[in-house]
């Protein structure tokens, strides 16, 4: 039978049929006809049987696929929108939100310290009290999922070395000490890097959303102070924004962006 892949909340059949490949530079790619991704793979580790009169594969399955539905990086780029209008009864299944996350996380952050703290609000009466504090939006109630981002401002000084455990130990013992020298007695670098790497990880939530098949909000119209006191903030983190994941129900308005040529400079301005 044909294999299929989970993509959000639907099970996706998947062609189980050759599929041949070629080879450049010892790398490889799993290309499916009509499928909007691929695999990439190092042929010096892990490739099967070679022609090395073509320097291609022919297998009788990929190795792994993703299904028609998910997206490559551009696409997933170009598609998302800031929807502010949600399917209220639709429910993201716990393995997605664990995907959802999971792969976030993967994101870059300063030093790898990975200052963000999520707060998933599901509980529906805390979702109800952030809308009244929220001009009354009403993405913050119906979407599937509102995500209030965070930061943990002291992150860089609670126990650091873990944060290079799998480092080479001379990688350590250089890190450690510029990192206290970097952070040290500056509140506002540790919170400018902090929100920084909110940021970073807003986008790569907001892409892994699209590309599982949901749409998202970025949001931060909202009384900060008020959210804090509401999920309980602790007095050494910091409230970055919030993004709401769902169904959107509604086509979003045309998007509007000034002309590259207007927004990046060649050497100086």
């Amino acid at each position: 039978g044909s294999p299929s892949a989970k993509v959000g909340h639907r099970q996706t059949p998947i062609p189980y049929n050759p599929v041949l490949i070629n080879i450049e530079s010892g790398l490889f790619f799993v290309v499916i006809p009509g499928l909007g991704s691929c695999l990439r793979r190092d042929a010096r580790r892990s490739a099967p049987s070679l022609d090395n009169a073509n320097r291609s594969i022919l297998y009788g399955a990929p190795i792994s696929v993703y299904c028609e539905a998910c997206m490559e990086v551009i696409a997933a780029i170009k598609n998302r929108r800031a929807v502010k209008s949600f399917d209220p009864h639709h429910k993201i299944s716990e393995e997605t939100r664990r995907v959802l996350l999971e792969t976030a996380v993967l994101a870059p952050s300063a030093y790898n310290i990975q200052h963000w703290r999520v707060v998933d609000v599901q509980d529906p009466a805390e979702r109800a009290a952030i809308r009244e504090v929220a001009w009354g939006q009403a993405q913050v109630t119906d979407a599937s999922a509102l995500y209030v981002l965070c930061a943990d401002l002291n992150a860089w000084q609670k126990e650091p070395r873990r944060y290079w455990a799998t480092s080479p130990q001379p990688v350590q013992d250089f890190l450690l000490p510029k990192l206290d020298e970097y952070y040290r007695g500056k509140q506002e670098v540790a919170r400018d890097e902090a929100m920084r790497t909110l940021g970073i990880f807003g986008m790569a939530l907001m892409l892994v959303a699209q590309d599982l098949g949901y749409d998202s909000c970025p949001m931060d119209g909202f009384d900060f102070d008020a959210v804090a006191q509401i999920i309980h903030l602790p007095a050494d983190f910091a409230i970055g924004y919030m993004v709401a994941v769902g169904k959107g129900t509604d086509n979003a308005w045309p998007r509007n962006r000034e002309p590259v040529e207007k927004l990046v400079y060649i050497d100086h301005f």
